[in-house]
């Protein structure tokens, strides 16, 4: 399994709160959709829904159902419709009170020939998910 972790984000938050916002999705749809236009293109194609994530990829849209959570240390979803095994992982941490860093890690199951040409698309897909979350608590959730 390969992990490809996103920027870490850090939010003026404390960590109850985020895990609280990224727990539940219900309500992001309304956030992304208010987004300007180059930000949005930077996150490329995604619908939230109150427990699953849907992304645009060159291979068709990817839902990724939530199946853990485990407060507030992190949230986990796990990708359905994908061709090979897929999780994402939001790790918190509260170094300092009203401070939460918040770090995806995307783990996939491909094979090792295979890592040279999936491993940045989903390094990218990890930062891309890093640049919503960051955008989304530092407008519009503040």
């Amino acid at each position: 399994m390969a992990r490809y972790k996103g920027n870490t984000v850090a939010i003026a938050r404390p960590i109850e709160t985020v895990y609280d916002r990224v727990s539940d999705l219900s309500g992001y749809q309304q956030y992304v959709d208010r987004l300007p236009d180059d930000i949005k293109a930077k996150i490329g194609d995604v619908v939230f829904e109150p427990d699953a994530i849907y992304i645009g990829t060159p291979m068709g849209k990817v839902a990724l159902k939530m199946t853990e959570k485990n407060r507030p240390a992190d949230v986990k979803f796990e990708a359905q419709g994908s061709p090979v095994p897929l999780s994402v992982k939001l790790q918190l941490e509260e170094p300092e009170a009203e401070k939460t860093l918040l770090t995806p890690v995307v783990e996939v199951e491909v094979p090792g020939m295979m890592l040279p040409f999936v491993g940045p698309k989903m390094q990218s897909a990890a930062d891309q998910l890093s640049t919503l979350i960051g955008n989304l608590f530092g407008g519009a959730l503040s």
